[in-house]
């Protein structure tokens, strides 16, 4: 119980994690997305002691999940180095093989 407690607060801080993100590059719909979801998902969890309390997690567990795979395949399409996996570097690393 404990566990699942902790990876709920997880995915609520992810949701601000990412609206602070957006905010910062000047997407603001996306923030804005991001703080709604978050509150949304904090709401059903404090509403899941409630009659309807497994549906409303369940709800909220859903719209957090699906808002997190949208926003980071939204970075993918943005943010090519993200897609590569080669990120872009500052000229101060040396490669591996320099290290041996």
């Amino acid at each position: 119980m404990t566990a699942g407690s902790l990876s709920f607060l997880a995915l609520i801080a992810t949701c601000f994690v990412l609206a602070r993100h957006y905010q910062r590059r000047g997407e603001r719909g996306m923030a804005i997305g991001s703080r709604v979801v978050g509150a949304f998902f904090l709401a059903c969890l404090a509403a899941s002691g409630g009659p309807d309390g497994s549906l409303t997690l369940f709800v909220g567990v859903c719209t957090a999940m699906l808002w997190v795979a949208f926003a980071l395949r939204q970075m993918m399409v943005t943010q090519p180095a993200l897609r590569t996996g080669t990120l872009p570097t500052t000229g101060t690393q040396r490669p591996i093989e320099q290290f041996g």
